[in-house]
């Protein structure tokens, strides 16, 4: 069980507001940080413009974690098909028992390579849905929760 987790995302994060969110019952927190523009997704940016768009937030929302904190148990990182190398890249300086990288299945086995190749080829890797849009603030209310990271999935009823 983790006490405090970093969630960072350079796509939004819907219904959770940045900043510090916490849960004093179960000893949780968590800092979430988002996109800085206010946009869905990055990446609806076309070409080169949209690669620039998606490392400049990246490097931005690094800046900030490091600003605001980087004493957290672990840290969530989406890292989609536009922003994975720089995101990756940037997360090699933590212990990869440190990261859990949530991706989608674009690109999937890039990512998995660039993975291991910085050396946290033993990180948990989450599979999720184009622009972790659904995955991340399940996890972010699961871990407030729980104090774990991890995907709950709902039982279907059978009638």
């Amino acid at each position: 069980m983790f006490k405090s987790v970093a969630f960072l995302s350079y796509n939004a994060i819907p219904n959770l507001k940045e900043g510090w969110h916490e849960n004093k019952k179960k000893g949780t927190k968590m800092l979430v940080l988002p996109n800085s523009h206010n946009r869905k997704f990055m990446n609806e940016y076309d070409g080169d413009k949209g690669n620039l768009a998606v490392r400049n937030e990246v490097h931005f929302l690094w800046k900030k974690f490091h600003n605001t904190t980087n004493n957290v148990d672990q840290i969530v990182l989406y890292v989609g098909t536009f922003g994975h190398k720089v995101a990756i890249r940037l997360s090699k300086k933590f212990p990869a028992n440190k990261v859990t990288y949530v991706t989608c299945t674009c690109g999937l086995i890039e990512v998995k390579k660039l993975i291991k190749r910085f050396g946290h080829g033993e990180s948990t890797l989450i599979v999720s849905e184009c622009h972790g849009i659904k995955t991340m603030p399940h996890l972010c209310r699961n871990f407030l929760k729980t104090g774990e990271i991890k995907v709950i999935k709902k039982s279907k009823n059978k009638k």
